[in-house]
């Protein structure tokens, strides 16, 4: 409410927001063969509920560290979800009647299935040296 009494409606808003997988790898390489991996993700999406007409979004995040051998896979995270929804159309009143109910309305059933897999495979490039000096890492010369 203002002063004078009036209702003034606030402007609307909105924000942006990222959806879909964001990964951040960090990795470390140990002799020729192993391979640590700091990972950070996180899958955010539409959820299938609103709050006051807004979407919710649906959140999952892992922070970790994974130790595989080099070209070797590693399961990072999984996710299986499963959403059923039934509806009735017919005339209202008449759809609640018992063998009416088959003559005048529709039903109608949708399954929504989904499954999601992280998997992640490092694979070393080239090798590196250190300097026994300085500890420093460097490439080795092309040929």
């Amino acid at each position: 409410m203002l002063q004078n009494q009036t209702f003034q409606a606030p402007f609307p808003s909105f924000n942006y927001e990222d959806l879909g997988l964001t990964l951040k790898a960090t990795p470390q390489v140990h002799g020729t063969s192993d391979v640590t991996l700091q990972v950070e993700f996180q899958i955010r999406g539409l959820g299938t509920q609103s709050f006051n007409g807004v979407p919710v979004i649906s959140n999952r995040e892992y922070k970790g560290t994974v130790s595989v051998l080099n070209g070797q896979t590693a399961i990072m995270a999984g996710s299986i979800s499963e959403s059923e929804q039934r509806s009735l159309q017919g005339v209202p009143g008449l759809v609640h009647i018992p063998g009416i109910r088959e003559l005048t309305s529709a039903t109608q059933k949708t399954v929504d299935a989904g499954e999601l897999l992280v998997t992640i495979t490092p694979n070393i490039v080239r090798a590196s040296f250190h300097d026994p000096n300085t500890g420093q890492a460097f490439l080795p010369p092309a040929k």
